[in-house]
């Protein structure tokens, strides 16, 4: 399994950093996306992707800067082929979006992209890939981070999480996992590394750091982490193992 870094950057835009949007990609040639932060369609439409393989889009939680380029994917998705299922983690974000499609398709009736409401626990089995969810508290609203599985491998999605970290999955620590990717927004990169510290992670990535002075903190503790430690950039490709 693949997982591309199609944005990176914190709640707005930055120099050179999208909005949050990760695709990962199988073996078997299909294609998903966990959140889709702007301008995710204009990313992959830019390089010709091959629109056929997205199987599924799951968003984390209903802020803007990981959904804002959901609304593009709906608008062309018959346009570009676009058939797959997308995963809310409220039924007020269904209603809204569902709103958006009607009104932009008179007699629009979600054939080619359903919506579904997450619910905690595992939620999600194609047969080539299984998505569960666990629940954080970065906001009062329902939001959830994802293990996905996939290829005999598997990577951790955190979401964003609360400033105390206590929302940062406890079995993280007990069951190995070849990539957990988080943010480091809400606390200090020393809070951070310390609770990775303590899992069995084969690597980390975090991304949606701010502010962006963070990053020479990070890139500084990371040499003291018992597991290699990445800061991606946006177009940054992976293999996880």
């Amino acid at each position: 399994m693949k997982i591309r870094f199609l944005g990176t950057s914190y709640g707005a835009p930055a120099p050179g950093r999208h909005q949050q949007s990760l695709l990962l990609e199988t073996d078997a040639g299909n294609a998903y996306l966990v959140d889709a932060g702007a301008p995710v369609l204009d990313i992959l439409a830019g390089e010709g992707y091959d629109f056929g393989r997205l199987k599924a889009i799951f968003i984390t939680h209903l802020h803007g800067d990981h959904m804002n380029g959901l609304a593009d994917i709906l608008n062309l998705a018959a346009y570009f082929g676009i058939r797959c299922g997308i995963w809310l983690s409220e039924q007020r974000g269904i209603d809204a979006f569902e709103a958006y499609c009607r009104m932009q398709t008179p007699g629009w009736t979600g054939a080619h992209t359903p919506f579904f409401r997450i619910e905690e626990g595992a939620f999600y089995d194609d047969g080539v890939l299984k998505v569960r969810s666990v629940q954080t508290a970065h906001m009062k609203a329902p939001c959830f981070g994802f293990l996905l599985e996939a290829d005999a491998s598997s990577v951790y999605v955190t979401g964003d999480l609360s400033p105390s970290l206590e929302d940062f999955p406890a079995f993280l620590d007990t069951v190995p996992v070849g990539m957990v990717v988080t943010e480091c927004a809400h606390f200090s990169p020393e809070a951070l590394y310390e609770r990775i510290r303590r899992t069995r992670c084969a690597c980390a990535a975090v991304i949606h750091v701010m502010p962006p002075s963070r990053y020479e903190a990070l890139a500084a503790l990371a040499g003291d982490m018992p597991m290699p430690v990445l800061l991606p950039e946006d177009g940054d490709v992976y293999e996880i193992r």
